[in-house]
């Protein structure tokens, strides 16, 4: 907990450090400082961690080692055995990102640095071009999405920098063929990257008061029919072979994800009418991802899905400040900043470097 809560310090005291005045554009230096300290934290937090840290990795520990034990062989059978002869093979891409890294690093805490690096710097690069305040997305970030993507997930971290940061700067310039290649690429690393594809599309629509009520009414019928949306795309998104031993839970990341999304419609045009040209697209990933959120309450694994999209509220929020702006911006992110604490508190997350859980064992 002392890690988390630390990590949060130091991003609020990047927030309110006063800058340099010489600077050309101060919000930008500003914007830069919290990213550049935001993502050393993370990648120093998730690189660092222990085995026991976050409920998959000590296995995927083990299966690092195991693929360290392949031939090469090995690790190209599967990936014929599943896109030659079409049988089911589980993310082979992995095994040979792992393989084709042993070249150089044999070592597993590297390959946790590797993965932190190449998915906080994409993150980072993300906030600091599109989010009107870069300290409330780290802490968000810090708060809500933490568990999954630096704590537990390889895969779907390494998928995600991909088709989610990364790909959305290809969904902006509309270069779908880069945007679909990079997408199946990276479900040779999790299945679930294509779940991504129709944000493409969905990503440009102009919504009006019509299509508000569509977008509710579709959240509303998914809970209605949550069963058969599930069977439509377990298949699809590659969940069918989890369990009930799933670990992923929605607790109050719902609750805030539908609030969220919820105000935002109420004054959808007025946020709209003051904010970048980012808050529409990042709305309609907020609107999909309250629609898949109902998935979570037969089987808790679809929250891979559900994370793709609900990462835009970290944009999102921020956004919402430019059509109050009768609200003091540090007011509005005190408040923001106390809900997140609040949210970390409530979890009671622990934490051990490597090194300290070689001394306790």
């Amino acid at each position: 907990m002392i890690v988390y809560l630390f990590n949060m310090l130091i991003l609020t005291l990047a927030n309110i450090w006063p800058g340099r005045s010489d600077v050309v554009d101060p919000a930008a230096a500003k914007r830069k400082r919290i990213c550049i300290i935001g993502s050393i934290n993370w990648i120093l937090i998730s690189g660092l961690r222990g085995a026991s840290v976050g409920s998959d990795t000590g296995v995927y520990k083990n299966a690092f080692e195991c693929v360290s034990a392949c031939a090469w062989v090995d690790i190209f059978a599967p990936l014929r055995m599943r896109y030659v002869d079409g049988e089911f093979i589980k993310d082979p891409g992995y095994n040979l990102l792992q393989k084709c890294f042993q070249v150089f690093f044999d070592n597993y805490q590297l390959f946790l640095i590797f993965i932190a690096i190449l998915f906080t710097v994409a993150m980072a690069k993300w906030i600091y071009k599109y989010s009107e305040d870069a300290y409330i997305s780290f802490m968000i970030y810090s708060s809500l999405f933490y568990s999954f993507f630096a704590i537990t997930g390889h895969r779907q971290t390494i998928a995600t920098a991909f088709v989610v940061f990364m790909a959305y700067e290809l969904i902006r310039q509309r270069k779908l063929v880069k945007f679909l290649l990079l997408v199946l690429l990276m479900s040779t690393i999790h299945k679930s990257a294509i779940c991504v594809i129709p944000f493409y599309w969905i990503s440009q629509l102009k919504n009006n008061r019509l299509t508000l009520l569509l977008w509710w009414a579709a959240i509303v019928s998914s809970f209605i029919f949550k069963a058969q949306l599930l069977r439509g795309l377990q298949f699809l998104a590659g969940y069918d072979a989890y369990g009930d031993l799933e670990t992923a839970r929605a607790g109050g990341f719902i609750v805030i994800l539908m609030f969220v999304t919820s105000f935002c419609t109420l004054f959808y045009f007025r946020i709209r009418d003051r904010a970048k040209n980012v808050f529409e697209p990042a709305m309609n990933a907020m609107f999909l991802a309250c629609v898949f959120s109902s998935l979570l309450l037969i089987n808790p694994a679809m929250m891979r899905v559900v994370q793709y999209f609900s990462l835009y509220v970290m944009l999102v929020i921020p956004e919402i400040k430019e059509a109050f702006r009768s609200i003091p911006s540090t007011l509005y992110a005190t408040v923001c900043a106390g809900v997140l604490i609040v949210n970390l508190l409530l979890t009671n997350p622990q934490y051990v470097f490597f090194w300290q859980e070689r001394f306790i064992h």
